[in-house]
């Protein structure tokens, strides 16, 4: 056994008010197969019987810090990373779970990984909605920050990242209102490599994250900072339609169908390619909420262009 397979693997998990499903992410945590772990929980300013849950499980693997108020997803992890002792830091929402060897087998990437190896993720089972389930497996590594730059394709708990990569580029964005994990790893991606190991290690609960209300408007507009915070003031045309389409389903929760028409269409017009079918799935949903005349005048109506404002 080497040095390297000692190392501390330090998770960190935010909650707020999820008593009931945080004890199935901790004992996910707990079951890896890999020994070294220590798991970082922030109470991020509760009002159920989380703590008191927390404190039966005597766990001496397990740390728990409380906020006194609610801090917000990004203040939460940033918190539990000043806390971690470990040398690589794994990321996993209170809703999600893992399967017992995704750890260990991240730690196998990083051992036989080059020194720019920034950070290590996975393939995950989302659970929809509808009580189905999408299976989303990895595909893309090395430098990924160009990919990155038009759609995020890492929820956190799919990622290892190095300590020392997370002092390099810094933690999470707490001035963003929502996507500060995509902001997370395209800064990562500026400056590292990225792998992934095969198979699907994280049960994903897409379920309960909704877009709906205020949720989506936030996404819209951290979706507009990222954009502009990566790409400048004059994107090129495949970055501005992956831009339109991301905010096309934004729009579209955010009740504003004839928006989001326009948007879906441009992002059309300008490319098409696999991260355009988002923009199909918004207008396929217009077009059996309106009548096809409907559709067109919504959608054609529309005097002048969009612009990166």
């Amino acid at each position: 056994m080497t040095d390297f397979d000692n190392k501390l693997v330090s998770v960190v998990i935010p909650s707020f008010n999820r008593a009931r499903v945080l004890e199935q992410a901790i004992d996910s945590a707990l079951k890896q197969t890999y020994p070294h772990i220590e798991i970082v929980v922030v109470d991020d300013g509760s009002t159920d019987d989380t703590l008191e849950r927390l404190e039966r499980l005597q766990e001496p693997r397990l740390k728990v810090l409380s906020t006194p108020r609610n801090l917000g997803p990004a203040r939460a992890r940033n918190l539990g990373i000043e806390h971690c002792a470990g040398a690589y830091i794994a990321f996993l929402d209170s809703d999600d779970t893992w399967t017992p060897w995704k750890i260990e087998t991240q730690i196998a990437c990083f051992k036989r990984g080059e020194p720019e190896l920034g950070a290590v993720y996975c393939g995950r089972r989302v659970r929809l909605t509808d009580g189905s389930t999408l299976d989303v497996r990895p595909g893309c590594r090395g430098d990924i920050f160009a990919t990155l730059r038009r759609r995020n394709t890492i929820p956190l708990p799919t990622l290892m990242v190095r300590r020392e990569v997370l002092e390099k580029v810094g933690t999470f964005d707490p001035e963003l209102p929502a996507c500060e994990d995509w902001d997370l790893v395209l800064r990562i991606a500026q400056r590292y490599t990225f792998d992934f190991i095969e198979g699907l290690a994280v049960a994903y609960d897409g379920a309960g994250s909704d877009r709906m209300s205020a949720r989506a408007r936030s996404v819209f507009i951290a979706n507009h900072v990222i954009f502009r915070r990566f790409n400048g003031r004059g994107p090129r045309p495949d970055i501005l339609a992956a831009y339109l389409a991301l905010q096309s389903r934004e729009l579209l929760h955010l009740r504003r169908p004839r928006r989001a028409a326009r948007y879906a269409l441009r992002s059309l017009l300008l490319e098409f390619d696999d991260e355009e079918r988002l923009a199909l799935r918004t207008l396929r949903q217009l077009l059996a909420r309106w009548s096809l005349g409907r559709f067109l005048v919504q959608a054609f109506g529309w005097r002048g262009a969009l612009t990166w404002r």
